[in-house]
């Protein structure tokens, strides 16, 4: 059976075999009856779950009879966790058939990540200072110093690449001179004890310092409280509609009122004393409307001490025109339905004086 090799995780195995004729092994001869289902892989001697599943056939591959690929993609996850690293998988071909013949056979095997290196050829001999430990960051950094301060002269670093992107020759040394150059210059033009602090490193109180001192007293708070005073920020605009308040609508307003005060007393610019409305001022509708309030049935009850003018009325109203009846010691007003008592009283006359007493509920 072939072996064809150990693969990383998730890659793709190619199988080769070739079908010949049964009486002359010689001749290739094609295959019939093979479909991905009929390709069954084991792992380590136990069968996928799901026949054909990641497997594509490429019979008689490349126009050449008898030559065939069976190509299996180890990332197929329709049998989650059956490629794996570190295991063995064999291939095997069933029910198919070749030269009127059915047949049954492994076709090869193969593993994942599941091989280690063998003899000394090529092999690293140097023994590393732990046997299979990657050394630290703390390592590799000592070893740089180690070897930097050995040979300053004679260590170098060269860098190829900087997150992707290719590095070019360049004179790190010349270039960090010029910029000391530089600096020096500018520090040169620079005022001393003036708008910096003193050159022995003591506080002046220079200008930068008290911009400094400015700065850190602009708190996040303030600074939005300044926001909102700038053109359009949020005090802005309520100040923009107290102002339009002020300046526009009330005075509108007061001005309507007066008006309306005008016409309620009955000359220009006076004031209304206490309870003094000039009658002509009154609109004719509002006249007509007061002439116009309908009397109502009243519930049945007592007239109140305190009723209020139309209520009192309404009570002279209903004893005028209702019904009502007298024996000798009761007065009784009826409701509109000529039957129920709206409200009655008791009479008494001792043959000198005639008394009624207060009106009570007719209940």
């Amino acid at each position: 059976m072939n072996y064809v090799g150990d693969f990383v995780e998730n890659a793709i195995v190619y199988v080769t075999f070739n079908t010949f004729d049964s009486n002359d092994p010689s001749a290739s001869v094609t295959i019939t009856d093979l479909v991905a289902g009929d390709v069954q892989i084991f792992k380590d001697g136990v069968i996928q779950t799901t026949p054909g599943a990641g497997v594509t056939l490429s019979l008689n591959l490349g126009a050449n009879n008898g030559s065939h690929l069976i190509a299996i993609d180890t990332s197929n996850t329709t049998d989650g966790g059956f490629y794996v690293t570190g295991a063995d998988y064999q291939v095997r071909i069933n029910g198919t058939t070749v030269d009127a013949g059915t047949i049954n056979a492994w076709v090869g095997t193969f593993s994942i990540e599941n091989r280690s290196m063998r003899g000394t050829d090529g092999a690293n001999t140097t023994v590393p200072d732990a046997a299979g430990v990657a050394p630290t960051a703390t390592e590799i950094i000592d070893e740089f110093e180690t070897q930097s301060q050995a040979d300053p002269t004679g260590f170098h670093v060269n860098t190829k690449e900087v997150n992707g992107t290719a590095q070019t020759a360049n004179d790190n040394g010349a270039d960090i001179n010029a910029i000391l150059i530089d600096t020096n210059e500018i520090q040169g033009k620079l005022p001393t004890n003036k708008f910096m602090g003193s050159s022995d490193g003591a506080d002046d109180d220079g200008t930068l310092n008290t911009i400094a001192t400015d700065a850190a007293r602009l708190t996040a708070a303030r600074a939005g409280a300044l926001t909102d005073w700038i053109n359009g920020g949020r005090l802005d605009l309520i100040l923009d509609i107290i102002a339009a308040d002020t300046t526009t609508d009330i005075p509108a307003l007061i001005a309507t009122a007066q008006s309306d005060l005008d016409t309620i007393t009955g000359a220009t610019g006076v004031l209304i004393d206490t309870d003094a409305v000039d009658a002509d001022a009154l609109k004719a509708d509002a006249v007509t409307e007061i002439w116009a309030k309908a009397m109502k049935d009243l519930a049945q009850g007592a007239p109140s001490a305190t009723a209020s003018v139309l209520d009192a009325i309404n009570w002279m109203y209903e004893a005028f025109r209702n019904k009502s009846t007298t024996t000798a010691t009761l007065f009784t007003l009826l409701k509109d339905d000529g039957s129920t008592a709206l409200s009655k009283s008791t009479i008494s006359d001792d043959g000198s004086i005639f008394t009624k007493g207060e009106m009570v509920s007719g209940a």
